[in-house]
């Protein structure tokens, strides 16, 4: 079984608004909520939501068809994480990870994506044109023989993490106290550099059109991810 965890308790600094970017509307529909609705839409159910900045906003906008976990302190993806620890049962087998300012993804994108799913570790991958405007520049693929070694910011590639993430449960919640802080932060992407260490081999999937993995961090992307929907409804 999986368990679907959809990260929502960031303080959307870069957004510049005093509410929530994950409360705008994108296509008439909340960026968190359409999120959401790709999940279902892909058939999870039981869908865990961290929440922590305007949580209770967020709250009132998905309604009580949730799980929520609350993160007390907004110091990264990976605490946002291991918040979550202790709060799935462990006959969940793996958890899929996903963040609530990614909502382009298809349905038929994160199925696909959890189908290749096997052993420790899955990401999907990407290439943009642009990495250095993608994410300012982080998350992208650091390769070793090959073989992916770590998501971190590196020049010289169009290959970047894409933001979907599969972890075999057991591992994840024994492995996430080897996070490092950084900049203030614990960063849920260098679980990958954790398990490259171990001699984990670390799955991959390739998002075919690099605006489904369009993530909203300011005004300028927000309205990207406008002009992308647009042209994704009309394909």
């Amino acid at each position: 079984m999986i368990a679907p965890i959809v990260l929502a308790a960031g303080r959307s600094t870069r957004f510049q608004d005093e509410k929530t970017k994950l409360l705008h509307q994108l296509g008439e529909i909340e960026i968190l909520k359409r999120v959401i609705c790709n999940l279902e839409r892909a058939g999870f159910r039981g869908i865990r939501v961290v929440v922590g900045h305007q949580r209770h906003d967020v709250v009132k906008a998905l309604g009580d068809k949730y799980q929520y976990i609350i993160q007390p302190k907004q110091d990264g993806t990976g605490s946002a994480v291991k918040a979550c620890r202790g709060q799935i049962p462990n006959y969940y087998e793996d958890v899929l990870v996903v963040f609530g300012d990614k909502p382009l993804f298809r349905p038929q994108t994160i199925r696909e994506f959890v189908e290749t799913h096997k052993g420790i570790i899955t990401i999907a991958t990407v290439e943009h044109p642009l990495p250095e405007s993608y994410s300012e520049g982080w998350g992208t693929v650091a390769r070793c023989d090959g073989k992916v070694r770590a998501l971190k910011k590196l020049h010289g590639t169009l290959e970047c993490d894409a933001a979907l993430y599969m972890f075999n449960a057991k591992w994840l919640w024994m492995n996430l106290d080897y996070l490092e802080k950084h900049n203030g932060e614990y960063y849920l992407p260098d679980m990958v550099e954790i398990a490259f260490r171990q001699g984990l081999d670390i799955g991959e999937y390739r998002v075919h059109n690099y605006k489904e993995a369009t993530g909203i961090n300011n005004k300028m992307q927000f309205e990207e991810a406008q002009g992308y929907l647009k042209e994704m409804n009309s394909d």
